[in-house]
């Protein structure tokens, strides 16, 4: 409606002014008879209460229109930042229980590596490291994709939209690392373990951030 406000105000204005005002100008000469001024009287009784009733009625239907695109619009968008929410909280919470148990892992195989001359139970344990890892590099690489998407829309624009998809793919990267980090460690000292927790928490700090400011975008 916004788009065609000059049209729908030129409509009113021939329909409300131009016409009776050719009307009148046809009969200032007589190319109308005048005689019958009670027909007359009844004509324009008649042609301007239906102008009044029709714009009034179509007003009103304007209105109720408009508001409820704009109510439909309001629910589509509050839908679809709750949906995208939540899959953020799943995805997070699935990450961090992931990159913990690689963390757990990385420290049983170190023990091995440090106390144990290579054997079948460190290699066991190697696996078991890497597990948790590679399940979460693809968390983190989903997490990444839906905040990249939607990166140039105006809907999940919030202040800290870039911070968090820069912070999510860094840690994306640094995640991946660990697999040849812990190949090359002798011991667990040769590995700077605060640091890397240190980068998964900020990361699903600025996550769980970013939510609540989407959230606060659709809250009445």
């Amino acid at each position: 409606m916004k788009k065609y406000w000059r049209e729908v105000l030129l409509g009113s204005i021939v329909v409300l002014i131009i016409i009776p005002l050719i009307i009148a100008y046809m009969m200032s000469f007589s190319l109308i008879e005048t005689d019958t001024n009670n027909v007359w009287i009844g004509f324009w009784g008649s042609y301007l209460g239906a102008i009044v009733g029709g714009v009034i009625s179509g007003c009103v239907a304007m209105y109720v229109l408009v508001k409820t695109l704009q109510d439909n619009k309001r629910m589509q968008r509050r839908e679809e930042i709750i949906y995208f929410c939540d899959r953020l909280v799943r995805k997070s919470g699935e990450f961090a229980q992931k990159y913990q148990s690689t963390f757990y892992k990385m420290h049983d195989y170190m023990a091995y590596k440090e106390n144990l001359k290579p054997s079948e139970s460190a290699f066991d344990s190697y696996k078991e490291f890497l597990e948790p890892l590679h399940s979460g590099k693809i968390v983190l690489y989903e997490i990444l994709q839906h905040l990249e998407i939607r990166k140039d829309i105006s809907l999940f624009s919030t202040s800290n939209a870039a911070l968090v998809t820069k912070s999510v793919s860094e840690t994306y990267a640094k995640f991946s690392e660990m697999e040849t980090i812990v190949a090359k460690a002798e011991k667990m000292q040769d590995i700077d373990e605060e640091k890397l927790i240190s980068i998964m928490e900020d990361s699903l700090g600025l996550l769980a951030i970013y939510e609540k400011e989407l959230l606060n975008k659709v809250v009445d």
